[in-house]
């Protein structure tokens, strides 16, 4: 593995395979970007970079890049910052995890936050992420919070239909808006248990799967209930097998179309029926015609 304060491809034609190997980059006073790459070749391979700002008394900036694993080493009272100028991307096509104690501040307040892509697994294992408000975020395996997750009125988007995404927490957890509208993906949320988590959706839930390729919406233990929570009721769940889908006390409905209701769903969640076809005055020869209402009963309720 390799340690160093900066490394700096600006010139010429230079190239370096990372391979296996960690990359540790720990800034210095002269620059904010530990990271420079205005030339050359950098070749991520399978290894990972990691910024690590243990002992350091000033900020860093991520540079714009694609890695394979990203780690980020937090420190109380400094800040990894996300973007530096308008229309930068972050990918990240396997890992990104952050740890430490102190931020990484994606929501900038202007136009250079950056487009956040994490092909794999979204991982806060401690400290604070706070997310963008205008920029897209998209995580394509798992999303898990251990530390502080701030959604500042964003979009998190859950793509890759091969990968199922388990979203878990160790405490209650906001989204503002939700979204995946990749047929046949698999979301689960962590199980409620002793009275956590409580998952929120501040904005907008949107599920949109398509006829025969419907989106799973389970928790993490088949039979054991998650808790979803929103203010306001959601209407944009379309096409979707939902199973085990608690509501927390007070909740608005989750107002779903062409979708299954497979197992243990509570009553906040909402499944219409359809009919079609044509009502006859008798057996089956005399239309009704039109302007007719016609009233159903299930079980003889109705």
């Amino acid at each position: 593995d390799i340690v160093c304060n900066q490394i700096s491809f600006n010139g010429g034609n230079p190239s370096f395979a990372l391979g296996t190997r960690k990359l540790t980059l720990r800034g210095s006073a002269a620059t904010s970007m530990p990271l420079v790459l205005t030339g050359g070749v950098l070749n991520m391979g399978t290894g990972t970079i990691e910024y690590d700002m243990t002992g350091s008394s000033f900020d860093f900036d991520i540079t714009p890049a694609t890695y394979y694993n990203l780690n980020l080493i937090t420190l109380t009272g400094r800040k990894i910052w996300g973007g530096t100028a308008a229309a930068q991307t972050i990918t990240v096509t396997n890992d990104l995890t952050i740890t430490g104690n102190g931020t990484f501040d994606n929501n900038t307040g202007g136009n250079t936050d950056a487009i956040l892509d994490v092909d794999g697994n979204f991982t806060i294992s401690s400290g604070t992420f706070l997310s963008s408000s205008s920029s897209a975020f998209t995580v394509g395996g798992n999303f898990s919070n251990s530390g502080t997750f701030t959604h500042n009125s964003g979009t998190v988007t859950f793509d890759y239909v091969s990968k199922t995404s388990n979203i878990t927490t160790t405490g209650n957890l906001t989204f503002n808006n939700f979204t995946c509208v990749i047929p046949n993906k698999t979301l689960q949320f962590q199980t409620h248990s002793g009275g956590i988590p409580q998952i929120t959706f501040a904005g907008t839930l949107t599920i949109t799967g398509t006829s025969g390729n419907l989106i799973n919406i389970y928790s993490t233990s088949s039979g054991v209930q998650w808790k979803a929570n929103t203010s306001a009721a959601q209407n944009f769940v379309t096409y979707a097998n939902i199973r085990d889908a608690g509501c927390h006390t007070g909740s608005s409905d989750f107002n779903t179309a062409n979708s299954n209701s497979v197992s243990n769903n509570d009553i906040c969640w909402k499944f219409g029926a359809s009919y079609s076809g044509i009502v006859y005055t008798d057996e089956g020869t005399t239309a009704m015609g039109s302007g007719r209402t016609v009233r159903i009963k299930v079980n003889g309720a109705g």
